[in-house]
């Protein structure tokens, strides 16, 4: 499968959490302050708007596991560019992916997508199974780098929690949620 990259992301290899990380990926999972993005069998993404955040998470990560986890066990990607860091695991697209999806408004707009070379076959320019954020749709992703300022977040966004602790943003103006 291949995970939705949006923003500034890290993708890290489960079996990397797995095998380094004290407790293995059900304690990471346990200890984290983000939820992670999106995840397969294979891959667990988080999603940053503020690289900042994206960087102080990369550290606490690796400290986190005694210092077990290396470079090569995560990419950083930005939705745009692609990979950042140099790695041989990982491979970046960036397409129509939902074009087949009439229902959704943008679903000509390009979005990208990370997974490893062996996880499936693109047939015709299609890919077949991507993971995404739950409630996650085209019309609700993040569609370029022009990403919000602090400030215009809280003016025009307010955040509820919803019954496992994640935080959900609503548009003010339209009370529909979205995906920051």
């Amino acid at each position: 499968m291949a995970v939705l990259i949006e923003s500034f992301s890290v993708v890290v290899k489960t079996k990397s959490l797995e095998h380094s990380y004290p407790g293995g990926l059900k304690q990471f999972l346990n200890t984290l302050d983000y939820i992670p993005s999106c995840y397969d069998e294979k891959l667990i993404t988080f999603h940053f708007t503020d690289p900042e955040k994206l960087e102080l998470f990369v550290d606490q990560m690796i400290i986190d596991s005694g210092n077990q986890l290396s470079i090569y066990d995560f990419a950083l990607v930005d939705m745009i560019e692609g990979i950042m860091t140099h790695n041989n695991w990982l491979r970046f697209v960036r397409g129509e992916f939902f074009s087949h999806l009439s229902q959704f408004r943008n679903r000509n707009k390009n979005f990208s997508i990370a997974y490893f070379p062996d996880q499936y076959i693109i047939e015709k320019d299609i890919i077949h199974s991507i993971r995404f954020p739950i409630e996650w749709t085209p019309d609700k992703g993040v569609l370029g780098n022009d990403f919000l300022t602090q400030d215009r977040i809280e003016s025009d966004y307010y955040f509820l929690d919803d019954e496992n602790g994640r935080k959900l943003a609503f548009l003010k103006e339209t009370n529909e949620q979205v995906f920051i």
